[in-house]
């Protein structure tokens, strides 16, 4: 029987693809079987600790209840880490992995004022009830009070942006205005108006649609007139009614 040159190479090359084949899987099983080892008997491939900074009033289980044992045990390099509370404006997640730490830097949410309904919670800027609250009196803080019977919960918008917007600039105008405001009361949102009682003065009447900011110098003008007045209308926009008593 006569056995060709190529067909001998042929066997050898199978022979060796083969064994290169073998060789690789047996080197592949080799990694993982030590990948393993180090993770499961060793822990090398977690995070020994996790390091919290600018968390403020909030508690490390509220903040790290979506990782393995909230936080307070070994966490993978490769866990997601999601750091989420509606009182969080931002968190920078950094990873130490030579030192294998976990560090978390918490930037809270500003508390701007005190939203009431049928409950009350802390609310920022952009509207946002990141925090229940107590219910406040007085002018210390900046309260408003819904009474328009929606049922607000936590994490939820207080007020459309627009809307959110035109009030917080009627608060920051009355301020710089140095006009104390008692509170604020929203009666029917399909209006879209507010009212801003002063606790030395007369109620302020404002829509949410305009922006109320071009009332500023007008009201320092007013301020001899105030004790007269038993209210100042701003719903039109750039325009002034006064109610005198």
């Amino acid at each position: 029987m006569t056995v060709s040159v190529r067909t001998i190479y042929e066997k050898k090359k199978r022979v060796r693809l083969k064994l290169k084949l073998t060789m690789l899987a047996a080197g592949l099983l080799a990694v993982l079987g030590a990948f393993s080892y180090l993770n499961w008997e060793k822990n090398l491939f977690e995070f020994k600790e996790v390091v919290l900074s600018g968390a403020g009033s909030l508690s490390r289980e509220e903040l790290l209840g979506g990782l393995p044992g909230q936080g307070t045990g070994p966490v993978s390099f490769f866990s997601p880490v999601r750091v989420s509370h509606p009182a969080i404006a931002g968190a920078a997640i950094h990873r130490d992995y030579f030192n294998r730490i976990l560090r978390i830097d918490i930037t809270e949410r500003e508390r701007y004022g005190v939203w009431c309904a049928d409950a009350c919670f802390w609310f920022d800027r952009e509207g946002m009830l990141f925090s229940p609250a107590p219910r406040a009196e007085g002018a210390l803080v900046r309260r408003v009070r819904d009474t328009t019977g929606r049922s607000l919960a936590l994490g939820g918008q207080a007020l459309p942006g627009d809307q959110l917007r035109s009030l917080v600039i009627a608060f920051d105008m009355l301020e710089r205005a140095r006009l104390t405001v008692e509170e604020v009361v929203l009666e029917d949102l399909s209006r879209a108006e507010a009212t801003a009682q002063l606790l030395l003065g007369p109620r302020v009447l404002f829509s949410l649609r305009n922006d109320p900011a071009f009332a500023y110098e007008p009201l320092l003008n007013l301020a001899g007139e105030l004790e007269k007045l038993a209210y100042i209308d701003l719903r039109t926009d750039q325009r002034i009614f006064l109610k005198y008593r």
